[in-house]
């Protein structure tokens, strides 16, 4: 019924000074329906009562997307908040992104509202009847990006009846002209509330909390000061010794133009008040608080996407329990309808990071709902030659941005990813006309020499890993796993294609003739993303050559890694592949720099953007690494080529420094092994519907017993 509705906005609305506008619309019931259905699209973010309740605890909607492609929407039961005589609906309506003030995008829309309430045989639409105002919004000024002040005086007052000074509404002559789609993926809600573990003053005189965790979200916040004084609290995941916020450089960033970076201000009521923040979230551990106050409650909520966790890991050595939680949390920090970069700097779409993360989300997530949604965005985001932006929803950056096949293999990597986790054609169905555009658009940028150089290549987010290896070495092997990747979905859809095995084996010939020593049997460019790229994507077996230059190449390093964003996802495989998980294991528990290990005396509560610390430190880009703790050290991965983790491997790898282990996958399969001596009892469980497979790792024996579905193996070294 929403495709009814009209697009509708406040009169004359000034931009300018970012207030929240209120819609209202009352309407009388002479008796209750049967069912009352309320969709609503809200741009940038709208939050709808009924009766002065609101009708839902999800945040942050309508869902972020290209305006001009998809417009979400959210639909809703609302029976429950009707009554006999006089309803009012009531909708408080902000930027989001749909107002966002940026230089990149070609677009600024004042705040809109869409809405239908169906009511039995009547619908209530958004048109010319309803009215708007702004005399009475607490939202004085909101920015998605930056922060939001909020008037206590005027409190939640507009959810009341009543709509003095009020004004016919505007139809909407601008509005975007993307398709209305209904949004069936987990909703933004609150979470966890973090106390705070420390309260000090700074040498501002400013009161600095720290929460002990670092999260995206927003302060539950009580407090009590005279009546007209503004209470400033400023966010960050940093302090600096003297106790001020230290954001790193990221408040420079231009992203944030006129107004203070991750800044919500509080005019005071006089009164005990608790401000209700609705249009703006942060990426904070710390909060500064300057302005003479009484805080009677405060918490930090932890905000994001309602999506489970389905995997476990533990194991004896806290290190890399904390990298494993600081994942988790890094990725929850970034579900916001789309997976984002941080809550801090940008909260952007960035493509790269998700392809980075992909693998390790589907194995520990529920995400597949969240990435239909957000699968969709990026299907909208091609374009019409078969380009990608580097960002998606793309907010006018464009393709020649910040861009490279490590960020449009989005449209290969994650619908195939999709389609393993559960076995659902449809992914890479919809996204094959997707991945042949794009792969067509790649082909035509390759030059005269058969490679392709785009922009990024191996991003290091801090120090420059990317120069160390050519971009044309990076993106042209993309682009060789990419076009391999094609036959496979042509293989398993059906589709009758001889062309795709002829690009491939085009591409990936004159690679290796280019970067491939044969006499010595490697790689002509001597770095670890290069090495590790040519072993994942050879196909005629892996020589000792390259098996020497890698392990060298990580000797050399003293077990520390030495590549970018890239090249961390083939690193760890590259190196499993050559049987080389010990190096694995040292990279991963390696101290000094650069090291997940200096990040954590940093006092890192989730993973970083850098590994020289310099940037973001709520970054899920460097996740890829605990896929590898679930698949070798917990020991249970999928079988390659198979789908919906219905047949499993168990190949675990015993590091000397490990005690014991345990993890569940999915809910498939769950494993604990401990260490006894020369002996390591392993216990494994898993549904019936599971096959699995055993591979002993090389230098051990191995007893096994099985009773209905558990394994209890004892390996024992050679």
């Amino acid at each position: 019924m929403i495709h009814s509705a009209k697009f509708i906005e406040f009169p004359n609305f000034d931009s300018n000074n970012a207030v929240a506008p209120i819609f209202k619309k009352q309407f009388s019931l002479k008796e209750l329906p049967q069912s009352a259905t309320l969709s609503v699209c809200a741009l940038g973010l709208g939050y709808v009562y009924l009766n002065g309740s609101p009708i839902t605890s999800d945040l942050f909607t309508a869902p972020v997307s290209d305006y001009s492609k998809t417009l979400w929407y959210n639909v809703y039961e609302v029976k429950r908040f009707l009554k006999v005589g006089e309803n009012e609906l009531c909708v408080i309506v902000g930027n989001g992104f749909y107002g966002w003030d940026y230089a990149y995008a070609d677009f600024k829309g004042t705040p809109k509202l869409l809405l239908a309430l169906s009511l039995d045989q009547e619908t209530i639409f958004t048109d010319e009847s309803w009215l708007a105002g702004i005399s009475d919004s607490p939202v004085i000024y909101n920015e998605l990006r930056s922060g939001e002040t909020y008037d206590c005086s005027r409190g939640e007052n507009f959810r009341l009846f009543g709509t003095k000074d009020y004004l016919p509404v505007k139809l909407s002559e601008n509005s975007p002209k993307g398709t209305l789609r209904e949004c069936l993926c987990q909703p933004i809600r609150e979470f966890e509330r973090f106390a705070p573990v420390k309260t000090f003053i700074n040498r501002d005189g400013n009161t600095v909390l720290d929460f002990g965790q670092n999260v995206s979200g927003y302060l539950d916040i009580t407090l009590l000061g005279k009546a007209g004084d503004v209470i400033t609290i400023r966010h960050g995941e940093h302090i600096l010794e003297d106790g001020t916020l230290d954001h790193r450089g990221m408040n420079k960033h231009p992203f944030h133009r006129g107004h203070e970076f991750q800044t919500n201000k509080i005019i005071l009521s006089g009164n005990a008040d608790s401000p209700v923040f609705r249009f703006a979230y942060h990426g904070f551990r710390y909060a500064e608080i300057e302005g003479e106050c009484e805080i009677i409650k405060i918490n930090s909520v932890f905000v994001h996407q309602a999506v489970d966790k389905i995997s476990t890991f533990y194991c004896s050595n806290e290190l890399l329990n904390k990298i494993s939680n600081c994942s988790d949390i890094s990725v929850w920090s970034n579900m916001f309808y789309s997976l984002t970069d941080c809550p801090t700097r940008e909260k952007l779409g960035w493509a790269n990071d998700a392809v980075a993360s992909a693998e390790q989300i589907l194995m520990n997530f529920d995400s597949a709902p969240f990435f239909e949604k957000w699968l969709i965005d990026i299907f909208d985001s091609v374009t019409q030659d078969g380009n990608l932006p580097p960002i998606i929803p793309a907010w006018g950056w464009t393709t020649e941005n910040y861009t490279g096949v490590l960020c449009t293999g989005i449209i290969f990597e994650l619908p195939f990813a999709m389609y393993q986790s559960n076995g659902n054609k449809e992914y890479i169905r919809a996204a094959y006309p997707y991945m042949k555009r794009h792969l067509d658009w790649l082909l035509s940028n390759f030059t005269s020499d058969g490679l392709i150089s785009i922009k990024l290549g191996d991003w290091g987010g801090g120090d420059d890993f990317a120069s160390f290896t050519p971009v044309k070495f990076v993106d042209t092997a993309l682009t060789i796993k990419y076009a391999k990747l094609i036959t496979k979905v042509e293989e398993i859809l059906g589709i009758i294609n001889p062309l795709s095995q002829e690009i491939y084996h085009k591409i990936y010939n004159r690679f290796f003739s280019l970067f491939y020593d044969k006499k010595n049997e490697k790689c002509t460019v001597d770095t670890q993303t290069a090495v590790s790229m040519m072993i994942c994507i050879k196909n005629d077996g892996i020589s000792e050559g390259l098996i020497r230059q890698l392990t060298e190449l990580v000797f050399k390093k003293d077990n520390h890694l030495d590549c970018g964003m890239v090249g961390l996802q083939y690193l760890i495989p590259a190196l499993d592949m050559i049987g080389r998980n010990d190096l694995v294991y040292k990279i991963i528990t390696a101290t000094g720099y650069p090291s997940y290990s200096l990040w954590m005396e940093d006092g890192a509560t989730t993973l970083y953007e850098a590994w020289n610390m310099k940037q973001s430190a709520n970054h899920h880009m460097n996740s890829s690494a605990v896929s590898w703790f679930m698949k070798k050290l917990v020991g249970i991965s999928q079988k390659i080529d198979t789908v919906g983790y219905k047949t499993l491997v168990i190949s675990p790898y015993f590091p000397d420094e490990l005690n014991f282990c345990e993890g569940n996958l999915r809910g498939t399969a769950t494993a604990k092994w401990e260490r006894n001596g020369k002996d390591i009892r392993y216990v494994l469980t898993h549904t019936k519907d599971v096959n699995i497979e055993i591979i002993v790792p090389d230098g051990y024996l191995v007893n096994s017993s099985i009773n209905d579905g558990k394994y209890e193996l004892i390996f024992t070294k050679k």
